[in-house]
Formats: C-alpha cells, structure tokens, sequence
C-alpha cells in the first residue's frame, strides 16, 4: 500500500507525538470511515462525502456510512445512530414482543440485529410483487396505444365522413346550378370555393379535437406509468401525425404505489426476522 505525497504528509503529522503511531494502513483505513472536523462542521450530520469516487453519509458518530446503506436504512426505518440502536431494539422490538407473553432469547446482542442488511429484504420484497407489477403497467400500456388507436380510427371515419359529405353536396349544387343554366357562372364557383372551405374547417376542427384528446389521454398515461416506459412505447399515429409527444421526468404514480408497497414489506418482513432473531420462540408464555 503505498500513500500518495499528500496523504504522506497527513500520516506522519499526525503521528508524531502518538506513543502508539498507526501503521499506514491503519491510519489510511481510519481517515476512509471517520470524517474529518472540516467536513463534520460544514456539512453536518446526513452530509455527503466523496472518497475515491464513492459517496458516504456523516452519521452522528462521525463515522462515514456508504450512502446507499445509508437509504435503505431510513427506508427500513432502522436508526442511523449508533447510541439509538439499542434503544430502538428494546422500544420497537423486544418491549411489544415482551407485552404479548413471549420468551426472550438471552443469547441475542444488539450487534446481531444491526448485522441484518436492509437491502436485502428489499430484494425480496421487490421479486415478491414483481409479478403483479409487471401485468399491472403491461395492462396500463395497453390501455393507453388502444385508447391512441381508437382515437386515430374515429377521426379517420369522422374525416371520411366529411368528405363524402362535401362531395355529395358538391354533386347537389353541380346540378342544381346546371339546371338552371349557371354549369359555368361566378355563382357555381362562389358555391364551389364556399364547400371547400367548410370542408377543410370541418377537418382541421376534426383533427384539433382529436389531438386534443389524445394529448389528455397520453398525459394521463404518463402520469401513470412514468415517462420512461411511455417513451417505451410505440404511440401510434394519428393523421399522420404522432398522437401526443411524452413530457418526460414523470416517476408516474404506478411506480411511487410500487416503490411504497416494496418499502412497506421490507420493513415488515424485516421487523418480522428481528423478532424471530431476538425471542427464542413465538409461543411460550411468561405465564
């Protein structure tokens, strides 16, 4: 292990005048998991460290936890403090436990039940609802490129419609006029440029309506399933036209219902093993 000129200089200032100086290494390994004054003082407790490209949180020991760890621990619901961990454990896990008439294990020490790794109860939690999520964001994209199809359908039919519309009445007028003898008149022409413009006002009307609508419905969407698997997608056109264009940074609250399902049981399926780790069993009673 070698120490960079910096780091050389910090070593043995630091262990000059210490009757018991640290190795190296372990004077290299203490200054990694401790924040120093500088950093305590601007930033606090919960701060962000960077050391060797890894970020860490300042607990309130000073210590550097890796801030992931650190996530899933507030996630649990677990404390970061290490002078609150003992209490929590008796206040949260082995008071109710001792209230309901079971046996402590007198084996069990606080430093067991903080060994347990949150992340992996989040793991579980998550492969646990996996199947339901997946069926209910599928039934969700489904639902919105049917809904886009459907509307792309009316308005083709509606804009159909339209024109056999201004071509019959066009027909209509066409013989009207040669009836009358006008076949070749300013009046027919009058007529003529008067349907086409209805028909066109009645098409961009059509076609403004229907982006409208499904503007409102992708939105919708959106919100629900996250712009990510929105961009996913392929969104049918409409006229021509994509039908809608996502707004992008939506979570979508199917994923927020998702992510607060998988927190819930991992925090119960963790409390849960803690119980079981600190009562030698579940059934005995003080009784």
């Amino acid at each position: 292990m070698i120490l960079t000129p910096k780091q050389q200089d910090a070593y043995f200032a630091s262990q000059r005048n210490v009757a018991q100086p640290l190795s190296p290494q372990e004077w290299l390994e203490q200054q990694t998991s401790m924040a120093t004054d500088e950093e305590i003082n601007q930033l606090g407790e919960g701060g962000t460290v960077i050391r060797n490209g890894q970020k860490f949180r300042i607990n309130p020991a000073g210590e550097l936890i890796p801030e992931q760890e650190q996530v899933q621990r507030e996630a649990t619901g677990f404390p970061t403090d290490p002078d609150q961990i003992e209490n929590y454990i008796i206040d949260n896990i082995i008071s109710p436990i001792v209230d309901s008439g079971n046996t402590v294990n007198p084996n069990i020490t606080p430093q067991q039940l903080e060994d347990l790794d949150p992340a992996i109860f989040l793991r579980e939690a998550e492969a646990s609802i996996a199947p339901e999520y997946k069926q209910k964001f599928g039934l969700a994209k489904e639902d919105l490129v049917r809904g886009l199809q459907e509307i792309g359908v009316d308005l083709s039919e509606e804009l159909s419609g339209i024109t056999r519309q201004a071509k019959q009445t066009r027909l209509q007028g066409r013989e009207a006029f040669a009836g009358r003898g006008l076949a070749f008149s300013g009046q027919r022409e009058t007529f003529e440029t008067n349907i086409s413009g209805a028909e066109q006002r009645a098409t961009e009307q059509s076609r403004k309506l229907a982006f409208r609508e499904a503007g409102q419905l992708g939105r919708t969407g959106e919100r629900l399933i996250g712009s990510e698997r929105v961009r996913g997608l392929e969104i049918p056109q409409i006229g021509g036209e994509q039908a809608f264009t996502p707004k992008g940074g939506l979570i979508g609250s199917l994923e927020r219902e998702k992510q607060f399902t998988v927190e819930s049981l991992a925090k119960e399926s963790e409390t849960q093993e803690r119980q079981e780790r600190a009562f030698a069993t579940r059934s005995l009673s003080f009784a």
